[in-house]
């Protein structure tokens, strides 16, 4: 290869490799695309762009907890809502949702309407700089 070549290969490369791993808190990894996960120390917390949702598939179960999105702007999305299994509620997985949802308006530099009651409440208990002046009414 040329060297504008290989520089343009070595900066497709990058820009992948940017695009499937970077580092959240309190999460060992972050993938984005249809199909990327977020993973915990027990749980993996899936974004599917496509159909805008976070989603936790339970194990050893056909159920899952989903949190549910949608673009209201070129650049604004709507947290509208989260359901977890009853048999599955109290475990925090809500909150790796939530969590996995804001580091995602963060990331792609979003603002965002919180219209999840769950989602607010975790805003409110978790009153992160980063999360609150993405905030829109």
């Amino acid at each position: 290869l040329s060297r504008s070549g290989r520089f343009q290969a070595a900066m497709s490369l990058k820009a992948v490799a940017n695009l499937l791993m970077v580092t959240f808190p309190k999460m060992s990894r972050y993938r984005s695309g249809p199909g990327s996960a977020h993973t915990s120390a027990d749980q993996t917390v899936t974004h599917d762009r496509t159909k805008q949702q976070f989603s936790v598939k339970m194990a050893d179960s056909i159920e899952e907890a989903v949190l549910q999105y949608r673009y209201i702007g070129t650049k604004i999305v709507d947290l509208h809502s989260t359901s977890v299994p009853v048999t599955f509620r109290g475990k925090g997985i809500g909150g790796h949702l939530a969590e996995a949802a804001l580091n995602f308006v963060v990331e792609e530099d979003l603002k965002m309407r919180i219209s999840c009651w769950f989602v607010r409440k975790y805003v409110d208990d978790n009153p992160k700089p980063q999360y609150r002046e993405r905030i829109v009414d």
